[in-house]
């Protein structure tokens, strides 16, 4: 029972903190005042939230979005190597999806966090080439995190996929991000 407690503790601990890590690196990187605020009063709806133990998805899409923020402010403002930084990225991703979903899939718990974390780190790559606001590149990256939560919510305990479920986060993200490279200013 004690040790159950302090799982629990420590993970709620990590979580906070990585909440606060990623919502402190908005004002560390050069950001509009308004996405400042923004991003403080997310954060501080998602650590009460969590607090409550009614976070899930939502503090999972702020947790993802503000922390790739920093991965990319740390990558390209201090010029670490790519592999330090998609180490970090690893860890992160793989205490979200732990957080998330340690109690499903019994013995596919690793075949799914592989998958999510070969996923995210191959946009992390890819999107690290181009020319695009780190905030962009961020949301990107949480509308295909958003994707594999979908599609992780959607699987019941029968390993039954529902897909009027998936296909409403198939459909959300798809009008997200058409409205996202519509608005991407490249290069400048």
């Amino acid at each position: 029972m004690f040790k159950l407690r302090v799982k629990k503790f420590v993970l709620q601990f990590l979580s906070v903190f990585l909440i606060i890590w990623g919502a402190a690196s908005f004002f560390v990187f050069p950001t509009l005042q308004f996405v400042q605020i923004a991003i403080v009063v997310l954060s501080v709806s998602a650590i009460i939230l969590l607090l409550f133990k009614r976070s899930g998805y939502f503090g999972f899409i702020i947790t993802i979005f503000t922390n790739i923020y920093a991965l990319y402010g740390i990558l390209f403002t201090y010029g670490l190597p790519v592999w330090s930084v998609m180490l970090l990225l690893v860890v992160i991703f793989a205490f979200c999806f732990y957080t998330n979903f340690h109690n499903l899939f019994g013995n596919h718990f690793i075949i799914y966090l592989s998958l999510f974390l070969i996923l995210n780190l191959e946009i992390f790559l890819t999107l690290s080439y181009y020319l695009v606001n780190p905030m962009t590149r961020s949301l990107i990256m949480v509308i295909f995190s958003h994707l594999f939560y979908g599609y992780m919510t959607s699987i019941d305990e029968k390993n039954v996929l529902d897909v009027k479920n998936l296909y409403s986060y198939i459909y959300s993200a798809s009008i997200i991000l058409i409205f996202l490279f519509l608005t991407i200013s490249w290069g400048r």
